[in-house]
Protein backbone atom coordinates (compact mmCIF):
# COMPACT_ATOMS: atom_id res chain seq x y z
CA UNK A 1 0.00 0.00 0.00
CA UNK A 2 1.36 3.32 -0.89
CA UNK A 3 1.76 5.55 1.95
CA UNK A 4 0.59 8.72 0.38
CA UNK A 5 -1.48 9.86 -3.35
CA UNK A 6 1.30 11.68 -5.53
CA UNK A 7 0.50 14.86 -7.47
CA UNK A 8 1.27 12.96 -10.67
CA UNK A 9 -0.45 9.90 -9.76
CA UNK A 10 -1.05 7.97 -12.74
CA UNK A 11 -3.72 5.27 -11.40
CA UNK A 12 -7.45 5.84 -10.69
CA UNK A 13 -7.95 8.33 -7.48
CA UNK A 14 -10.80 6.41 -6.60
CA UNK A 15 -9.15 2.75 -6.80
CA UNK A 16 -6.61 4.08 -4.24
CA UNK A 17 -9.19 5.13 -1.46
CA UNK A 18 -10.79 1.93 -2.26
CA UNK A 19 -7.63 0.29 -1.96
CA UNK A 20 -6.36 2.21 1.43
CA UNK A 21 -10.45 1.05 2.62
CA UNK A 22 -9.52 -2.29 1.89
CA UNK A 23 -6.08 -2.50 3.67
CA UNK A 24 -8.03 -0.64 6.48
CA UNK A 25 -10.82 -3.09 6.25
CA UNK A 26 -8.16 -6.58 5.99
CA UNK A 27 -6.13 -4.72 9.29
CA UNK A 28 -9.60 -4.90 11.33
CA UNK A 29 -10.52 -8.45 10.59
CA UNK A 30 -6.94 -9.65 11.43
CA UNK A 31 -6.28 -7.73 14.53
CA UNK A 32 -8.09 -7.45 18.57
CA UNK A 33 -10.47 -5.22 18.43
CA UNK A 34 -8.65 -3.60 21.32
CA UNK A 35 -6.16 -2.44 18.47
CA UNK A 36 -8.88 -1.02 16.03
CA UNK A 37 -9.00 2.54 14.67
CA UNK A 38 -11.57 4.63 16.04
CA UNK A 39 -13.14 6.50 13.00
CA UNK A 40 -11.25 9.76 14.30
CA UNK A 41 -8.11 8.51 13.65
CA UNK A 42 -8.82 6.57 10.42
CA UNK A 43 -9.91 10.05 9.40
CA UNK A 44 -6.88 11.91 10.28
CA UNK A 45 -5.05 8.17 8.46
CA UNK A 46 -7.02 9.18 5.10
CA UNK A 47 -6.09 12.64 5.40
CA UNK A 48 -2.19 11.98 5.65
CA UNK A 49 -2.51 9.66 2.77
CA UNK A 50 -4.13 12.36 0.64
CA UNK A 51 -2.44 15.39 2.03
CA UNK A 52 -0.30 15.92 -1.01
CA UNK A 53 -2.76 16.30 -3.52
CA UNK A 54 -4.45 20.07 -3.43
CA UNK A 55 -7.63 19.09 -4.97
CA UNK A 56 -7.92 16.87 -1.86
CA UNK A 57 -7.23 19.76 0.19
CA UNK A 58 -10.41 21.21 -0.23
CA UNK A 59 -12.42 19.20 2.15
CA UNK A 60 -9.69 19.89 4.93
CA UNK A 61 -10.41 23.70 3.97
CA UNK A 62 -14.20 23.21 4.32
CA UNK A 63 -13.24 21.64 7.61
CA UNK A 64 -11.65 24.30 9.28
CA UNK A 65 -14.16 26.78 7.64
CA UNK A 66 -17.24 24.65 9.62
CA UNK A 67 -14.89 24.44 12.84
CA UNK A 68 -14.36 28.45 12.35
CA UNK A 69 -18.20 29.24 12.19
CA UNK A 70 -18.80 27.08 15.41
CA UNK A 71 -19.72 23.57 13.29
CA UNK A 72 -18.68 20.67 13.90
CA UNK A 73 -15.96 19.13 11.20
CA UNK A 74 -17.11 16.57 9.09
CA UNK A 75 -17.12 12.85 10.36
CA UNK A 76 -14.87 10.32 9.52
CA UNK A 77 -17.66 9.18 7.02
CA UNK A 78 -18.54 12.78 5.49
CA UNK A 79 -14.83 13.11 4.73
CA UNK A 80 -15.08 9.85 3.19
CA UNK A 81 -17.78 10.29 0.83
CA UNK A 82 -16.48 13.84 0.25
CA UNK A 83 -13.06 12.23 -0.46
CA UNK A 84 -14.80 9.17 -3.00
CA UNK A 85 -16.83 11.90 -4.49
CA UNK A 86 -13.61 14.33 -5.36
CA UNK A 87 -11.85 10.99 -6.68
CA UNK A 88 -14.64 10.04 -9.33
CA UNK A 89 -14.86 13.86 -10.38
CA UNK A 90 -10.85 13.56 -10.92
CA UNK A 91 -10.81 10.21 -12.85
CA UNK A 92 -13.76 11.27 -14.76
CA UNK A 93 -11.73 14.60 -16.02
CA UNK A 94 -8.73 12.89 -16.83
CA UNK A 95 -7.41 13.01 -20.03
CA UNK A 96 -7.36 9.16 -22.04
Amino acid sequence: MQSRLPVDYRGSYLSFINNWLDCIRRFERLSPISVHMSDDQKKDALQAVLFCHPKFLRIDDYDFYQQSSGMLPNSYEQYLASAQRIAMKLDQNRPT
